[in-house]
């Protein structure tokens, strides 16, 4: 049987980018078993059977927050890499405040890419409408890491006076 499967813009963009790397039709079909099984499964309102049902839940939710993680690091290292310096310079003076003051939230993190970089941002500002804030919150984090990895080997090459 064949399916037609909606995907936004945005994700089509990225998917082409690594097509050779992704079998969506594999992808499709474990995400479709798992919600199936999931809606087959009889309810099981012993105590035992709500416990199960919670760590389910606490594990999908820990999943999805990976991947939203994830997908933060991989964008952070991309827009770092890719920033001019001064732009870099500025993320890491912002995040070293905010960490000494408010600590550092995802949310900010985001704020903080769209204030910087506006032609980046363009592309999560697309999918931010279809993510929760629990979503928004691991990308961001995400995001912050992976700037800081590249903002700390900096740090590390020149305090060391390497230069490549």
């Amino acid at each position: 049987m064949n399916l037609t499967v909606y995907v936004p813009d945005a994700l089509h963009k990225r998917l082409e980018e690594h097509r050779d790397q992704i079998n969506v039709s594999a992808l499709v079909q474990q995400a479709l078993e798992k919600r199936i099984d999931a809606l087959e499964t009889p309810l099981n309102l012993s105590e035992e059977g709500f416990e199960q049902a919670v760590q389910r839940l606490v594990a999908e939710k820990e999943e999805m927050e990976q991947r939203f993680r994830d997908l933060g690091v991989s964008d952070g290292l991309k827009w770092a890499l890719a920033s001019p310096y001064a732009d870099l310079a500025e993320f890491a003076r912002k995040l070293d405040y905010s960490r000494k003051t408010v600590g550092v939230r995802g949310r900010w993190a985001v704020n903080a890419l769209k204030k910087i970089d506006e032609i980046s941002w363009s592309r999560f500002e697309k999918a931010k409408q279809e993510v929760s804030a629990i979503e928004l919150e691991a990308y961001g984090l995400g995001a912050v890491e992976g700037i800081s990895q590249v903002w700390n080997r900096i740090r590390e090459v020149t305090s060391n006076g390497k230069t490549g």
